[in-house]
């Protein structure tokens, strides 16, 4: 897409442009683009080429970084979708460097995240409708409404701990310059620091320390996997807005004992598993645009480590304020990345009145479910990507066309037309 440039790189938003160092990278700008993860995976969970087209768009849109979301690090115990990609599945390499390939080449760096569902890599989650694994494993013996699920084995938590670390590495070699670890929403380590559900007995559970120790022991194996100057972002929440959750005290006690351990720490909050915890995690059209922000200012407050936001982020003008106030280092964008991938160039030369605003309507989560796909409301290319790399014959003879209606889809019908 070309824009018509009306100021200078950075001009209107000079915090939002700024550049930041994050461990040995410098990023050209404080936007990343959040980690996504549609369903545009294969059986053997690799990417497919239309997943890389999908994410190299949105580096072609001018964010500093660009995030796939949820890579599981151990297949046998931790899908918690349908269909994911296995960090640890044979022949995974080629597509992981084409994407960091197609991410590079498009301008931006290359991050991935790290996940693990945990008990829900056993009992069917919002991502699936499917038993992905033969147990499910979790902090505790409980019985969940999906099913039964069995404590961890010690001897598997070492296992794991070993697969992020080998995660890690395979992220590095074949071309990412970051890896997130998860450890929010409702997976793997957000269920160990649960007070209620993790009752174990054992060195991973009781105190908050111990209920901790699975997630720092994780990070230390991803950081021996990458070595001491490869960027390292951390996904914690600042509130589970839930019973079974931490609280914002717990968790900015988290953030104090990551300082250091990681080179960016990002606030998200609730649960993914809860359907009323949804659209606070992911805010809907009722909540105000940034409504999450406030959690990762104030764990900003105690750390020294770089903090990112997110949460429903659209607007330059309020992500600009957002850094310039010091509320946080760094601005993640989610949906707002899918209605319209050129959102940070356009903010960059001036052009913020020609941003597509993302409605929140939650077509794309919709989408990723219903079709294994992506779809945006307001961007009919989005997961097209590929398809929209080849020009369009042109028409063979001029016709007059009516379009009843100027709605979105008229409006669009009319532009096609045109």
């Amino acid at each position: 897409m070309e824009i018509k440039k009306k100021c200078r790189y950075g001009e209107k938003f000079p915090h939002l442009f700024s550049p930041i160092r994050i461990g040995n990278i410098r990023m050209k700008n404080r936007i990343i683009c959040a980690p996504t993860s549609p369903s545009m995976i294969d059986l053997n969970g690799h990417f497919t080429p239309e997943m890389i087209a999908y994410l190299e768009e949105k580096a072609k849109g001018g964010a500093g970084v660009v995030t796939y979301g949820e890579a599981i690090v151990h297949s046998a115990t931790g899908k918690s979708h349908n269909k994911q990609l296995q960090l640890d599945a044979f022949g995974v390499r080629q597509g992981m460097t084409e994407a960091a390939r197609a991410i590079h080449n498009a301008g931006a760096y290359a991050n991935i995240q790290l996940s693990h569902g945990g008990m829900y890599g056993g009992l069917a989650s919002v991502g699936g409708d499917v038993d992905t694994c033969k147990v499910a494993y979790g902090p505790s013996h409980m019985q969940m409404p999906a099913g039964e699920v069995q404590e961890m084995p010690r001897e598997l938590i070492y296992e794991i701990i070993e697969s992020y670390k080998k995660a890690a590495k395979l992220c590095k070699e074949t071309g990412f310059d970051m890896v997130q670890v998860h450890a929010a929403h409702g997976w793997l380590f957000s269920q160990f620091l649960s007070p209620v559900w993790n009752r174990r007995t054992d060195e991973f559970g009781g105190s908050f320390e111990n209920r901790a120790r699975f997630f720092l022991l994780a990070l230390d194996a991803v950081r021996e996997g990458v070595g001491p100057h490869f960027p390292i972002e951390a996904r914690i929440s600042g509130d589970d807005f839930s019973e079974i959750g931490l609280n914002l005290e717990d968790c900015t006690r988290l953030a104090k004992m990551i300082d250091g351990r990681v080179d960016l720490i990002n606030v998200s909050c609730g649960n993914h598993e809860d359907p009323a915890m949804f659209c606070r995690t992911h805010p809907s059209a009722f909540f105000p645009r940034g409504v999450n922000v406030y959690l990762a200012a104030e764990i900003k407050r105690h750390v020294k480590t770089p903090v990112a936001c997110v949460g429903s982020l659209n607007d330059p003008a309020q992500m600009e304020e957002i850094l310039a106030s010091g509320q946080a280092d760094v601005v993640e964008l989610g949906r707002a990345s899918l209605a319209d991938p050129y959102l940070p160039d356009k903010a960059a030369y001036g052009c913020e009145e020609d941003i597509t605003p993302c409605l929140r309507c939650y077509e794309c989560f919709g989408a990723t479910g219903e079709l294994e796909m992506v779809k945006c409301a307001v961007n009919p290319v989005m997961g097209e990507q590929l398809a929209d790399r080849f020009a369009k014959s042109a028409p063979k003879q001029r016709k007059k066309v009516l379009v009843a209606g100027g709605g979105p889809a008229g409006m669009e019908a009319a532009l096609s037309g045109a």
